[in-house]
């Protein structure tokens, strides 16, 4: 067969980026924070739930912030606006709302339109559900929101229940910095916590990350460290599905760091066991151009 030609790279080979990571604000820690704050039969709730997927999250290979700008410095220029190609061992992948729906397991079709729901309080006035979740208190953080459930401040099971789902979105899917705060939108959207799981969620993440990565000048991407809002660690999943080899035989090299990098949250949580991701197979694969693809 003649060779597939394929689109031009957008980084020249040779002038990947010379940054060491890319930024991200999904936290795995904040993810396994919110989990062991909830007790069995919330856990169980969650993962009948649409954010059932995420739960496995932690016993998958550590996100690596390194592999993040190895992958993004080899992308294809495409003309689809809501779609990347990434060129790993030789042969490109796709990264788009299916491949990230096949691996976050998220809802992730149309946006539907929104009902704005008011209640009455005793004198006329309107009692948002955010001072339902939270009392008095005013601009809550992630890290606040796990606390309370964690020393059961919020003690109603259908509270907390809404209080985990909102920082698992807030916290982990669309957080926008390193400290995130509970979007008082998101928890009037919670009040009804059937609507707020079927929200698409992983289209709201995925759309912030594409824009995150198509914005930015190729010199940007060629040079400097930069920041991607939205569920990142979904594109080194799906390059893991495409090419398991990466996690087989023996380490090459160098192992992803387990999660340090400023910004971690400081939520106490339980101890769990990391899963290394292989980065040294990964750049010797990637080199080699020598590896079965698997299509997802």
């Amino acid at each position: 067969m003649p060779p597939i030609l394929l689109p031009p790279r957008l980084i020249a080979f040779g002038h990947e980026p010379r940054g060491e990571r890319v930024n991200v604000y999904h936290k795995m820690k904040t993810l396994c924070s919110i989990f062991n704050a909830l007790d069995d039969g919330e856990r169980q709730f969650l993962s009948r739930s649409t954010f059932g997927q995420l739960l496995e999250f932690p016993n998958k290979p550590a996100w690596s912030a390194s592999f993040g700008i190895f992958i993004l410095g080899r992308q294809l220029e495409v003309a689809k606006p809501n779609e990347i190609w990434v060129l790993f061992a030789g042969i490109p992948i796709r990264f788009s709302l299916r491949e990230f729906k096949i691996v976050t397991g998220l809802p992730c079709g149309k946006y539907p339109a929104l009902k704005k729901k008011k209640k009455k309080g005793t004198a006329g006035m309107t009692i948002p559900f955010y001072s339902k979740l939270f009392g008095l208190e005013e601009d809550v953080t992630v890290d606040q929101a796990i606390t309370m459930l964690k020393k059961r401040i919020i003690s109603d099971a259908d509270m907390r229940i809404r209080c985990a789902c909102l920082a698992i979105v807030d916290g982990f899917l669309v957080p926008t910095f390193h400290y995130p705060k509970i979007v008082k939108a998101h928890a009037e959207m919670v009040e009804d916590v059937n609507a707020f799981l079927a929200y698409p969620w992983g289209r709201l993440s995925f759309e912030m990350m594409i824009k995150s990565i198509k914005e930015r000048e190729i010199e940007q991407l060629a040079i400097t460290c930069f920041s991607v809002q939205g569920l990142l660690y979904a594109l080194q999943l799906v390059v893991l599905q495409a090419a398991p080899s990466i996690q087989d035989g023996p380490v090459i090299d160098e192992i992803i760091e387990s999660e340090t990098e400023a910004g971690d949250v400081d939520v106490e949580d339980a101890p769990r066991e990391s899963v290394p991701f292989k980065l040294g197979n990964a750049k010797v694969l990637d080199k080699k151009c020598s590896v079965m693809y698997l299509s997802l």
